[in-house]
């Protein structure tokens, strides 16, 4: 599994949203799509998804809300997202452990 790659200011992950969720987590990775997998509780209207999502990365990779950022996708489920402040190799690490976790 290919969770994260090597940006311009730091790491690019692929991710893969579904709102309206019961809960908001990292559940797992797609591995058709090659996209980590996202359920959010917010409704994909008026960017509150999109937030959500931002807020879950933020608090995962434990970097401030302005340094997670959607480069594609803003109105997609599928979403390419930037994320400054963090290693490759310390981002692969805490995702293999949030997907280990609920699978």
């Amino acid at each position: 599994m290919t969770y994260v790659r090597k940006g311009k200011e730091g790491i690019v992950i692929d991710v893969e949203v579904m709102p309206n969720s019961s809960r908001s987590e990292i559940y797992g990775f797609n591995e058709w799509r090659k996209r980590i997998q996202i359920k959010v509780k917010s409704e994909a209207k008026d960017g509150k998804a999109n937030k959500e999502v931002i807020q879950l990365l933020s608090q995962l990779f434990e970097v401030p809300i302005n340094k997670v950022t959607i480069v594609t996708g803003a109105k997609s489920r599928n979403k390419t997202i930037s994320i400054e402040g963090i290693s490759e190799s310390q981002a692969a690490e805490r995702l293999r452990n949030v997907i280990a976790n609920e699978i």
